[in-house]
């Protein structure tokens, strides 16, 4: 997360996240390492953990709410979770 303050918003935490990777891993997570200059935060979690965070983001009418990441469209999570469940579980 970075802090930051912006005139129309005021202080905020930016979570956002651009890229998504997947990992299957069976190895013990403290193993891993990650380039102090290339990765500024790294959050392991299952992927119906997310998907359950980013669901609470969208409204009774598709509206995008505030929450832990940043908000995304109900058709995005329609996408993207089911081809991680279909190539994942």
């Amino acid at each position: 997360s970075i802090q930051g303050t912006s005139p129309a918003q005021g202080p905020f935490t930016c979570n956002e996240y651009k890229d998504v990777f997947l990992l299957r891993y069976d190895g013990d997570v403290s193993d891993l390492q990650y380039g102090e200059d290339e990765v500024q935060a790294v959050a392991l979690r299952p992927w119906s953990q997310v998907l359950s965070a980013l669901e609470t983001q969208v409204g009774p009418d598709g509206e995008q709410l505030d929450g832990e990441f940043i908000p995304r469209p109900r058709h995005y999570l329609d996408l993207l979770f089911p081809a991680i469940e279909a190539k994942f579980t």
